[in-house]
């Protein structure tokens, strides 16, 4: 089975989910899952807020791999009109050009 807990940077639960799953004994599997994470927290420059992501493979109710991941939730996208839009918000990039 595969527990997969999603969880803010307060630490609070804000969803989960549990797939049975069948592993072969001497081969790899690879495996798909989803959760919905209802009306998350967009990650921006002003808000920079991340997600964890929990996940605990067990066999026989015994945990025999633990991940964890953190991440953000955003949108990131590019016109020649607005230039980089941040969750459709004009994004300013700035940059420095070094030529020797």
């Amino acid at each position: 089975m595969l527990l997969s807990i999603i969880k803010d940077d307060q630490g609070g639960i804000v969803a989960s989910t549990e797939s049975n799953i069948n592993i072969s004994k001497m081969g790899e599997t690879e495996v798909t899952d989803e959760i919905n994470l209802e009306k998350p927290l967009l990650w921006s420059l002003e808000s920079p807020h991340l997600y964890t992501l929990l996940q605990d493979l067990k066999v026989a109710e015994k945990i025999v791999d633990h991940r964890e991941t953190t991440f953000g939730i955003r949108t990131l996208t590019y016109n020649a009109t607005e230039g980089f839009l941040l969750n459709g918000k004009a994004c300013f990039i700035e940059r420095i050009m070094y030529a020797s």
